[in-house]
């Protein structure tokens, strides 16, 4: 593929368990440059936690994410110099304009 047509963000099989509830069960995506993603669904429908193993906070009991073709797994650091994160349930998300947020 050339760089036009790459995913920027990439899940292959995404699992994530809390015990016995599945929370995030195999999940395959990919994000190309110029997309935009939306993820929709009611609380506890497993987004925040989909989220947060693409983005290496969590980690996925099964599959793999990759951020601009690194794994997140393998090169955690590498994977988030690439991308910003900020959760809704981050404490100073309820404090700060969206433009501070994103300084």
């Amino acid at each position: 593929m050339d760089d036009r047509t790459s995913p920027i963000l990439e899940a292959r099989g995404l699992t994530r368990r809390y015990d016995d509830y599945l929370a995030v069960n195999d999940v395959s995506l990919s994000v190309r440059p110029g997309e935009v993603l939306a993820l929709l669904g009611p609380n506890g429908a497993g987004k925040t936690t989909l989220l947060r193993m693409l983005f290496g906070v969590l980690e996925p009991h099964a599959g793999e994410a990759f951020v601009d073709g690194i794994s997140v797994r393998e090169r955690p650091l590498a994977a988030r110099a690439r991308i910003g994160f900020a959760s809704g349930d981050a404490p100073a998300s309820g404090r700060l304009t969206v433009r501070k947020m994103l300084r």
